[in-house]
């Protein structure tokens, strides 16, 4: 939906305030630069992304459709059909609020820990 999404930001003259990336750009630089992520998803399975940008101390706000497991300590949930003004509220909050990270949980999604996992199914 780019397409639609970047002809609605021109259409509402906000296109000079938002930054469409390329989805091959290196994502790390971009959630150490924000102030917060949002993940305003109907479904995940998992929120990948969401795990990644924990992983650089980027505050994030989700929906409550995205599964707690990748919560790593930096995750608040809104329902979506809470509306944007209580989302603006949420990310207000946010960023006056200091969070920290759970290191064990964020480990057991490193590319080492998966490689194990994945090792240790193959061994059987």
């Amino acid at each position: 939906m780019r397409q639609e999404c970047i002809q609605y930001a021109k259409d509402n003259g906000i296109f000079n305030k938002i930054q469409f990336i390329d989805k091959d750009s290196e994502m790390s630089t971009y959630y150490q630069t924000a102030d917060v992520f949002l993940l305003p998803s109907f479904y995940e399975g998992l929120g990948i992304v969401l795990i990644e940008a924990q992983a650089t101390k980027c505050p994030c706000l989700t929906s409550s459709e995205v599964p707690d497991l990748a919560d790593c300590g930096m995750v608040h949930y809104k329902r979506l059909d809470d509306g944007a003004a209580s989302w603006a509220k949420v990310i207000d909050e946010l960023l006056n609020t200091e969070m920290s990270i759970d290191q064990d949980k964020l480990d057991q999604f490193s590319s080492k820990r998966t490689a194990e996992i994945v090792y240790e199914a193959y061994e059987y």
